[in-house]
């Protein structure tokens, strides 16, 4: 369509789609920082501009578009075309840090376009045209110092200044300094500025104007008296605002009289560091209320329109962080009015350009004016999409001399269609009370389709995340037909968007999207901060980062792998055999199994699968492979992946298996501290691909899978997890049994030492076997003196119903020779080694009463055997100074009774002689241990890791050290129990191409790129592997490096006398001394970061030690601040 005008001047205005055909080379994506010098070099003599007297009988074509955003077909790269005073205007600056800050302006004339680039300018941190000198302004500082600003606009030829929002946008100083350099403020004038920008003056105005406010102060307060005065008169709840500026920043909800002065005093410091005015002024705070506001649209004239409502009801510290337009379920009167005294408001002050006035609404659908922002709001771009007006476009319209007419922005042409939906997406942690985090953005992936608007600013990959600005990266708009219809949206698009290397909002903004209350539009202010199940989150798994993390960590430092020598020798791929039916045909193992002794158990329970295996007449097997096997050959390095590569398989050519033993004694405790898998994931795994075979644990009475005694509920809780997650039969083996506590199903039989010689065989299970007829039995060896065969054969010939076996590949001797085997074997000789591990062994077996040897008194003689040969003891030196010796800890807990009573009792006097004084548990150790509190375990898992199973519970009771250091690898490299053991075990070859499966249907094709160079300052380096096609980068520590460490030291969160920053940021003040008393929650120091401040409270009472920080300090996240002596420790 043409441009539509009269000789006269009459003017209509139209939507022209599709100016990409008059770019066919149009630029996408180009980033804010140095857009322009891109853009000048880019474009080149192409698009240069003309002088403005060539221009005669043109039309100004002045369009704000984003470089990084994308819009619905109605609105994308839509020009608006105008003809006004025969005035052009060539130049355009804006200064700010999102959208409006990436701004094109086109100036159309005879047949052809012609782009006039706007200036930007910034601080250093944007890296585009810096204010002032180098260092001479701190960055927010540099976005205020308007003199500069001006200047660089009048030195680079611009006609117009665009404030963006925040920073200078509301001061009236500066837009009256930008007209007496002669240039054009596009924005409301000085006057009204001061008017309405100070919401203390635009209060006045509306009570003049007949419109209802809420109680407050009179006019704007800064002593603290002032305030206490009206708290006095009205009471609390109050809320304390800034008078120059929004966004949340200086703004405290106070509930009573003890934080008052406190609060007083964050609000007017964080107002002046935000707006350069600490002014404040007090309000009566209403309860529940919706936050409403109207969009309004000024021309020089004195013509007002409304462009409708939106709802920012939902938001956090008083800063919005969803907005929908228009409000869902305001009343029709209460709208018509609403919007009418808006209107009015605009028109009593001779309002111009755009502008917002608030409201807050009642639960009695009350309304109170609260509010005008003389500037464009954050949010502005959902009423865009549920009018079709282009606000900024009709801003710079409006700047240059068109009036509302002119536009075709008349009320009766304004109306509404459908509803959007605004996300805030910030780099924010919502499960950290919002902290905002920060760092460098290693994977960014938008969202997109119909109906999805992105306002870009900082996020694309690569992109610095500083504490200086706002966290927001994005502002994601949805739009559609109905609420619902956008909310789903929505919801769809944060699914899509990827943003990886720092924290952001997104799994905090989907759980509010499907919260029931906000799903039917009934937000309130607080519903946030009243809603605490809005932080039960489901964080996203980041899975693929964090392998690239992994494998990056791998190709730069090799294995981390704990007891790895080297890279494995032999990197292929491992052939499968094929499995044959008896008549020789492929057996087809696609699916598992079914049939097994496993049903006997399950269909008809424990005692009926006992008597069973009784009535059996053949010799039945268990398999140890995937237990014992490799945990006395491999130190239990056998991975998940490996096990469930051979499950199915097993399940056919096993299925007539007693049993599969597969889970507990040292794969628990290996599985997490060195192979960094769940041992709980493993068994529901392996459970699921073999159905048909009983799983078996080893399992001790008293400590369970651990080394020290536990208390009953600690062992009846894991058994029941254990039961849950499929095991079948508990093996319990205590090395000191005890007999009262043998309640049992079947006789289990341990040989440990694999001593258990073939006579020796037949005469205990056959013994066994003639007092205990009904009794099944099962005898486990090991095959260390090489008789094992032998011995199993004379078992079953004895009577035993099951024994032990290995897979060939892994049965017989160790993977190393056994030090005992060997020992045995030349004993006596000319070749006997004679060496003191083997005799300090003896003795110290004899020192301890030749107790039974099953773990973990097995690990008790050998710590006494290398502790006596450390400090070169004896048996007889051991006993004399026994009462002077610091023994190993568990030397002292087998003297306690931890473990249990000894055949014959404790060796006396050495035992009272080692206690000095200790604990002697004469009875089983878990009558008198004190359970463990299980909830309080629960909720301690949930407070540090966020999610939390009831076995990560039985996890931490077992080993809470090894589970923590488990929890931290794992937040950091995710679940590796998916690579391939080639990948956990080396790094791949540069250009070597691999898959991970990270579940069914979900395949990661991976390939390792190039490693970088080393950074002399960091010490890291830059590691690319390309993921299903797409290069990502991982930043890597060089452990080989030699860097000056500059970093400051980091609080140790299992230590609570440590205090650390909850966030990145600069240290505003410090509130206390060293060796100052505290008292619990008293305030130690306040950061301020992206314009917030947050006070870091003492976590406990106690005296104050070294402080590691001083006022002006930038922090990163977890950097020790001081510590904290608990009263205790402070005496």
């Amino acid at each position: 369509m043409a441009d539509q005008h009269d000789p006269n001047g009459a003017y209509s205005e139209v939507f022209e789609e599709g100016s990409d055909l008059k770019h066919p080379q149009t630029v996408h994506r180009i980033r804010a920082n140095s857009s322009i010098m891109q853009l000048k070099k880019i474009l080149g003599e192409r698009l240069k501009p003309q002088p403005l007297s060539q221009l005669t009988g043109a039309n100004a074509n002045l369009v704000a578009c984003s470089c990084q955003s994308r819009r619905n077909s109605h609105t994308n790269f839509h020009s608006k075309r105008s003809q006004y005073s025969g005035k052009y205007y060539a130049g355009l600056l804006v200064f700010g840090i999102d959208r409006l800050a990436v701004m094109r302006t086109d100036l159309a004339c005879t047949g052809k376009i012609i782009t006039i680039l706007t200036a930007i300018v910034s601080a250093e941190a944007d890296e585009a045209y810096v204010i002032g000198k180098r260092g001479q302004y701190t960055p927010v500082g540099a976005y205020l110092a308007g003199d500069e600003i001006i200047k660089i606009a009048l030195e680079h030829g611009v006609q117009m200044i665009h404030p963006g929002y925040g920073f200078l946008s509301e001061n009236a100083g500066f837009a009256r300094n930008v007209e007496k350099a002669g240039l054009i403020f596009v924005g409301p004038s000085p006057e009204v500025i001061d008017a309405l920008g100070d919401k203390v003056s635009a209060r006045t105005l509306a009570i003049k104007a007949g419109v209802p406010v809420v109680p407050g102060t009179e006019g704007a307060v800064d002593k603290f008296e002032d305030v206490k005065q009206f708290t006095d008169e009205y009471g609390f709840p109050i809320i304390i605002k800034a008078a120059y500026g929004g966004g949340g920043r200086g703004m405290r909800v106070v509930r009573e009289q003890e934080t008052l002065e406190d609060s007083f005093n964050r609000a007017t410091s964080e107002a002046k560091s935000a707006f350069g005015n600490g002014t404040v002024f007090v309000e009566r705070f209403l309860d529940k209320p919706k936050h409403i506001e109207v969009q309004l649209l000024g021309d020089n004239q004195g013509n007002i329109v409304h462009l409708y409502e939106r709802d920012c009801s939902v938001q956090r510290r008083h800063q919005k962080v969803v907005e929908l337009a228009p409000a869902k379920d305001l009343p029709a009167d209460v709208r018509d009015s609403l919007l009418a005294d808006a209107v009015k408001l605009a028109k009593s002050v001779n309002y111009r350009n755009a502008g917002t006035a608030e409201f807050l609404v009642d639960q009695k659908n009350r309304y109170y004016f609260i509010e005008i922002n003389p500037r464009i709001q954050v949010e502005h771009t959902i009423t865009e999409e549920i009018t079709g007006i282009d606000i900024i476009a009709a801003q710079i319209q409006i700047a240059a001399g068109a009036t509302l007419a002119q536009l075709g922005l008349t009320q009766d042409r304004i109306s509404t269609r459908g509803f959007a939906i605004q996300c805030r997406i910030t780099t924010e942690d919502p499960a950290k009370q919002f902290s905002p985090d920060t760092g460098k953005i290693e994977v960014y992936r938008s969202a997109g389709g119909n109906g999805v608007r992105l306002d870009g600013g900082n996020g694309f990959a690569g992109a610095i995340i500083t504490p200086h600005y706002d966290s927001m990266l994005v502002k994601c708009t949805c739009h559609g037909s109905t609420y619902e219809i956008a909310r789903r949206k929505m919801i769809r698009a944060l699914v899509e968007f990827r943003i990886r290397g720092v924290k952001t909002n997104i799994p905090f903004l989907a759980t509010l999207l499907t919260h029931p209350t906000f799903i039917e539009g009934n937000c309130w202010t607080t519903f946030i901060d009243d809603t605490p199940e809005l932080f039960d989150l489901v964080g996203s798994q980041n899975r693929a980062q964090k392998l690239l993390a992994y494998l990056g960590d791998m190709a730069v430092n090799g294995s981390s792998i704990k007891g790895q020598i080297g890279e494995p020798k032999f990197k292929g791929d491992i052939i499968m055999p094929q499995l044959l039916t008896e008549d020789g045909k492929p057996l087809d193992v696609s699916e598992p199994c079914k049939k097994g002794w496993r049903n006997v158990l399950v269909e008809e329970g424990p005692e009926a699968f006992a008597q069973a295996v009784r009535k059996n007449t053949g010799c039945l097997l268990m398999d140890t492979t995937w237990r014992d096997a490799h945990q006395s050959l491999l130190a239990t390095r056998v991975r998940t992946v490996d096990l469930l590569n051979i499950a199915k398989e097993t399940s056919h050519a096993y299925s007539n298996l007693y049993s599969l033993e597969c889970w507990g004694g040292a794969t628990f405790d290996v599985a997490m501290r060195f192979l960094y898998e769940d041992p709980w994931d493993r068994l529901r795994k392996m459970r699921k691909l073999i159905p048909n075979i009983p799983f078996q644990m080893l399992l001790r009475g008293a400590n369970g899978v651990a080394y020290s005694s536990l208390p009953d509920n600690a062992i009846y809780h894991f058994c029941e997890q254990a039961k849950k997650h499929g095991v079948d039969i508990f093996r319990v083996f205590d090395a000191l049994n005890d007999i009262d506590q043998l309640e049992i199903h079947v006789l289990g039989i341990k040989d440990m030492a694999g001593v258990l010689k073939p006579k020796a065989a037949t005469l205990l299970v056959g013994s066994i076997r003639k007092k205990y007829p009904d009794l099944p039995i099962h005898v486990h060896t090991h095959d260390s003196a090489g008789t094992g065969v032998a011995s199993m054969v004379a078992c079953a010939n004895a009577g035993a119903d099951v024994v032990d076996t290995a897979t060939d590949s892994l049965s017989g001797m160790t993977s190393q020779p056994s030090v005992g085997a060997v020992l045995a074997s030349l004993e006596g000789s000319d070749l006997d080694p004679g060496l003191d591990v083997h005799h300090a062994y003896e003795q110290a077996n004899d020192l301890l009463g030749d107790i039974v040897k099953v773990t973990p008194t097995s690990k008790v003689v050998g710590d006494l055997a290398q502790f006596m040969v450390s400090n070169k003891l004896n048996f007889d030196s051991v006993q004399k100074r026994a009462g002077e010796l610091d023994f190993p800890g568990s030397v002292l807990e087998f003297f306690e009774g931890l473990m249990g009573q000894p055949y014959g009792g404790f060796p006396e006097p050495l035992r009272t002689n080692a206690l000095r004084g200790r604990r002697k548990l004469e009875k089983r150790p878990g009558l008198t241990l004190e359970p463990f509190d299980l909830q309080k375990i629960k909720k301690d898992i949930h407070t540090n890791w966020g999610s939390v199973t009831e076995c990560d519970v039985a996890s931490y009771a077992m080993y809470p050290k090894v589970f923590e250091d488990y929890r931290k690898f794992i937040a950091k490299y995710g679940d590796l129990s998916v690579l391939p053991t080639r990948y956990f075990l080396s790094a791949p070859e540069i250009g070597e191409e691999f898959h991970v499966e990270l579940e069914k249907g979900k395949v990661l094709i991976l390939k390792l790129l190039a490693v970088g160079p080393l950074s002399d300052t960091t010490g890291q380096r830059e590691v690319f592997y390309e993921v299903n096609g797409e290069v990502r980068q991982v930043t890597v520590d060089d452990n080989k490096a030699a860097v000056e460490n500059t970093a400051r030291p980091k609080a140790d969160p299992g230590d609570s006398s440590q205090v650390g920053a909850p966030m990145s940021g600069v240290v505003v003040e410090i509130r206390v001394h060293e060796g100052g008393e505290v008292k619990k929650g008293d305030p130690i120091a306040v950061l301020s970061a992206m314009k917030m401040e947050m006070v870091i409270s003492a976590p406990h009472a106690g005296k104050v030690g070294s402080i590691q920080i001083k006022e002006g300090d930038s922090v990163g996240g977890a950097d020790l601040i001081c510590k904290i002596g608990k009263p205790a420790e402070s005496k």
